[in-house]
C-alpha cells in the first residue's frame, strides 16, 4: 500500500480503480497541522427608565462577531461532467480527485466569520393591582458563512443545514444564520383577579381565582432550496462538492403560504403546479414556479441546455460549460413558518376548615390549539430540491409539509416532538393542610 501511494496508484473510491488500488477511505486533515482558534468580539448599549414606581422599560443594542471560526472544505472532489463544469471542481473524466491516492477528504481550515446585531426591549411591571408580567421582544439578524462552526450533520441545528463550501470559495456560503431569527416575543404574566364578592358563600366560589401563562412568539427559521445532482450517462460531482442551490425566478413570489395541493394523477390536477401524494397530508409553503434546478430531476442533465416540447417533456440537451454550473441562490435565503404558543393556567385555593385547604388547577398549553408547523421537504428528503417550473413530473410534493415542530413547554415536558405539540388541557385538585 505504501508503494503504491509513493507512486501515485489510485484510490479504489475512483470509479474504475486498477486492481492494485489503495483502498479508499474517508480523511480529514488540518493544513500544516496548525489552527487558529476563533476569537469573538460583544458590545452593548442600553437605556433603562423606571416610571409610576412599578414600571422598568428597557433598550438595548446588542452586537457580537465572530473570527476565524472553523469550517471544512471536500478539497479532493472532482467532476465527470464536462471541461469547465460546475467549476472551481478539477474536470476529471478518468474519474480520479486532484490527488487520485485520496478518496473522499475534509481539510478543517480557520477563517470562516458570523455577525449578530439586536435590538432588544423589555418592559416589566412589578406586581401592583394583582398584576405582574414582562414582555420581551427582540429584533435581529444573524449572518455568517458557515453555522455551528462547522460541525458535522449529527450536530446540526437543524436538518437542513449546509456545512461543507466550496474549495477556496467560502465567500459563496455568505448568508442568514440557521437560527436566524427576525422577531421574537415572549411574555409572562400573573394576575390575581378581583374578589367582587363580599357574602360568604359566594366569596368561596367567585373570590381568589389566579391566571397566569406565557406567550412564545417568533418569525420562522432560513433554509436552502437546492438543485437536483447531476447523474445523466453515469456522469456527476463525486467525492463532495459545492452545495448546488437552485436558481430564483426573477420576479416570482418564493411563498406559497400553506396552499392546499391536489392529489396527483387527478384529471383536474395542474401539471405546473405541487400535487399532492396518495395517503399523505401535505400543505405547500414555497411556491413551485419560484425555482429551477440546475439540474433536470427527471433526466439528470442540466436543466438550462434542454428544450422542452408542449408537453414538458425533453426534445434535446446540451450539457456545456455555460449551462452546467452551480446555481446563482443563495444560502439560507428563504424562511420556513413562524411560530405561536400560548399556555393559560387557572388556579385557586377554597378554605374547608382554618388549617384544610383545597386546590384546584386548570392548566391549558398551546391553549388555542395554534399548528406550528416544521420545515418543508423533511418527510421527502430532509431539504427542499426544486423541480422546473410548468413541468409537473418534477413539482411532486415539492417544498409540503408533513409535520408540526415540538413546543417549549407541554404537560408531558419540552422537546419531546411535534406530536406533543396540540393543545393539553389538564384539570388537577389536592388537598393541603
Amino acid at each position: 500500500m505504501l508503494a503504491g501511494f509513493s507512486s501515485g496508484v489510485l484510490s479504489c473510491a475512483a470509479t474504475y480503480p486498477p486492481s492494485n488500488c489503495i483502498p479508499g477511505q474517508a480523511y480529514t486533515a488540518v493544513p500544516k497541522g496548525v489552527f487558529k482558534y476563533p476569537y469573538f468580539t460583544e458590545w452593548s448599549a442600553a437605556l433603562q427608565h423606571e416610571f409610576r414606581t412599578n414600571w422598568l422599560a428597557t433598550v438595548q443594542y446588542v452586537g457580537t462577531k465572530a473570527t476565524d471560526l472553523p469550517y471544512f472544505e471536500n478539497v479532493n472532489g472532482y467532476q465527470t461532467v464536462c471541461q469547465g463544469c460546475f467549476a472551481p471542481l478539477l474536470y476529471s473524466p478518468a474519474s480520479r480527485g486532484p490527488d487520485g491516492r485520496f478518496g473522499y477528504v475534509a481539510q478543517y481550515w480557520s477563517g470562516a466569520n458570523s455577525s449578530y446585531n439586536a435590538l432588544q426591549a423589555s418592559l416589566q411591571k412589578r406586581l401592583s393591582h394583582g398584576l405582574t408580567f414582562r414582555v420581551n421582544y427582540t429584533w435581529s439578524h444573524c449572518i455568517d458563512t458557515n453555522s455551528n462552526e462547522g460541525a458535522v450533520a449529527g450536530a446540526a441545528f437543524d436538518s437542513q443545514s449546509t456545512f461543507a463550501s466550496p474549495p477556496g470559495r467560502l465567500f459563496e456560503l455568505r448568508g442568514n444564520c440557521d437560527y436566524d431569527v427576525r422577531h421574537s416575543l415572549n411574555a409572562s404574566y400573573v394576575y390575581q383577579l378581583p374578589s367582587p364578592a363580599s357574602n360568604r358563600f359566594l366569596k368561596q366560589i367567585l373570590n381568589g381565582w389566579q391566571v397566569s401563562g406565557d406567550v412564545f412568539l417568533r418569525t420562522g427559521f432560513p433554509f436552502s432550496v437546492y438543485s437536483s445532482y447531476y447523474s445523466a450517462n453515469g456522469k456527476g460531482v463525486f467525492q463532495g462538492g459545492a452545495p448546488n442551490f437552485a436558481v430564483p425566478v426573477i420576479g416570482v413570489s418564493p411563498y406559497a403560504r400553506f396552499a392546499k395541493l391536489q392529489p396527483c394523477g387527478q384529471a383536474n390536477t395542474n401539471p405546473t403546479q405541487a400535487c399532492q401524494s396518495p395517503g399523505v397530508a401535505e400543505i405547500q409553503w414555497l411556491n413551485p414556479n419560484a425555482f429551477t434546478s440546475v439540474v433536470d430531476p427527471n433526466t439528470g442533465s442540466c436543466t438550462a441546455g434542454e428544450t422542452f416540447g408542449s408537453s414538458g417533456n425533453v426534445l434535446s440537451t446540451n450539457d456545456n460549460a455555460s449551462t452546467c454550473q452551480f446555481g446563482a441562490g443563495g444560502r439560507n435565503n428563504v424562511f420556513g413558518p413562524g411560530f405561536v404558543w400560548t399556555d393559560i393556567f387557572v388556579s385557586k385555593y377554597f378554605n374547608i376548615s382554618e388549617r384544610v385547604k383545597f386546590r384546584f388547577d386548570a392548566q391549558f398549553y398551546n391553549a388555542f390549539n395554534h399548528a406550528n408547523f416544521n420545515f418543508p421537504c423533511v418527510a421527502v428528503s430532509l431539504a427542499c430540491f426544486a423541480g422546473i417550473p410548468g413541468v409537473g413530473s418534477t413539482l411532486n410534493d415539492a417544498y409540503t409539509i408533513t409535520s408540526t415542530v415540538s413546543s417549549p413547554t407541554s404537560l408531558l415536558g419540552s422537546g419531546l416532538g411535534g406530536d406533543n405539540s396540540v393543545r393539553m388541557i389538564a384539570v388537577s385538585g389536592r388537598i393541603e393542610f
